[in-house]
């Protein structure tokens, strides 16, 4: 496990410097009675000191904040660039890692649109709102999905409205005045695997692959998203009732509060895990190490995963007859669709796989336990095996695999 920085600290005068593990330099110091926290606009240890020294003088003067606390941070603001005005709004905006990397990837993307087609424009307050609603028009045109055109677009919102904010006597919200209106396009139909495309693609996986077989087949048989089986721990595990547990493990966060849960398996997932797990593979689960570990025995890393997600994808759409669109999060829908065909109900489904419930009912007054849940499974397996004309994944298996299979059944029943 990658450590923390150590957070750095510093006392200039009546105020106190901190740089935050998100590279934030904040300050905090009392006026008038008021304990005052702030994020400092500032990107090194000189900038957060000089402005400390001009907050010190504020206090002194009796002024909590002075004029001078905020400097151009670049250039003077009628010759700062598209990229530096960008990059600022996003540092300021506060989020964090994977934010920040979602916000550079589009703001790269709208610059490199600029370069293209609008070379004489180098400044930000030379941007138009003419311009920002023909690159919304030139995504869309080029068919990129709703939340993709959203992605590209944020940056240069956030920039917009920040630089409108901080100056309003040179800038202007040209994105607001832009009226960009996205349209969502007509829902596609979901590129869900029948059980025999199933078993074929995770064949092909754990010959080629066998660290992401390793979470395809709980992606699979137990609809779970990717990044919650890459975060999985062996104390998460309940091999003797069956069960899993979804909840905070340090490198992965549920998505919402009906994301913690625990989830009984169905026979393959639960024989699968138990091979993984007695094997000795897993090592040191005490220190809350993965179940499933990247090449190095260490936990995967969101760009580790998808960049290895990417590149086994384009090997699989080469060997095998896939549907259009198949991504691995796919398997999840692969999982609810033959769920639902086993005459599984909607609303354990939807508790089964984490979905936030909103209605009243399901969110306040309806209790559903582990043992409901086992009728999702039973669902799935049902229609799993009707496809497959099997007995479930034992047919296909070797002896060994066969053997943890029995074990397993004759455990949990």
């Amino acid at each position: 496990m990658i450590k923390q920085p150590r957070t750095k600290r510093m006392i200039i005068g009546f105020v106190r410097l901190a740089l935050d593990n998100q590279g934030r330099w904040r300050a905090r110091y009392s006026f008038e009675g008021a304990d005052i926290r702030r994020v400092l606009p500032a990107s090194d240890e000189v900038e957060a000191r000089a402005l400390a020294v001009e907050i010190n003088k504020g206090i002194l003067g009796g002024r909590e904040m002075l004029p001078s606390m905020r400097p151009p941070p670049c250039k003077p603001s009628g010759e700062m660039s598209v990229t530096e005005a960008i990059r600022i709004a996003i540092r300021q905006s506060g989020g964090g890692k994977v934010h920040v990397e979602r916000q550079m990837k589009g703001g790269n993307a709208f610059i490199g649109w600029l370069e293209t087609n609008h070379p004489s424009v180098q400044a930000w307050h030379e941007v138009k709102p003419s311009m920002i609603a023909q690159w919304a028009r030139e995504l869309q045109n080029a068919g990129k999905a709703f939340d993709t055109v959203r992605l590209y677009l944020a940056p240069v919102k956030l920039a917009s409205r920040f630089w409108a904010t901080e100056e309003p006597d040179i800038h202007r919200d040209v994105a607001r005045q832009a009226r960009v209106k996205l349209q969502r396009g007509e829902p596609k139909p979901i590129p869900a695997l029948n059980a025999q495309q199933m078993r074929a693609f995770l064949d092909w996986l754990q010959a080629d692959t066998p660290r992401l077989h390793n979470l395809a087949m709980l992606m699979a048989f137990a609809g779970l998203r990717m990044f919650e089986a890459a975060a999985l721990r062996e104390r998460d595990l309940n091999l003797q009732a069956g069960n899993v547990t979804i909840t905070d493990t340090g490198t992965h966060k549920p998505k919402n509060r009906s994301s913690y849960r625990v989830l009984p398996l169905c026979h393959d997932a639960l024989s699968f895990i138990r091979e993984h797990v007695t094997r000795g593979t897993v090592r040191n689960a005490d220190t809350g190490q993965p179940v499933f570990c990247n090449a190095h025995g260490g936990a995967w890393t969101v760009n580790a995963l998808r960049l290895s997600w990417n590149k086994a994808m384009k090997r699989a759409r080469r060997k095998l007859d896939l549907p259009n669109r198949f991504q691995p999060h796919h398997l999840r829908a692969s999982f609810a669709t033959l769920a639902r065909r086993g005459g599984c109900d909607a609303r354990l489904l939807q508790a089964y796989l984490g979905h936030s419930r909103n209605d009243i009912l399901g969110g306040h007054y309806e209790a559903v336990t582990t043992d409901d849940l086992r009728g999702v499974v039973a669902a799935f397996e049902r229609a799993f095996n009707a496809e497959n004309g099997a007995s479930g994944w034992q047919q296909t298996g070797n002896a060994e695999q066969a053997r943890f299979v029995s074990e397993v059944v004759s455990m949990v029943l």
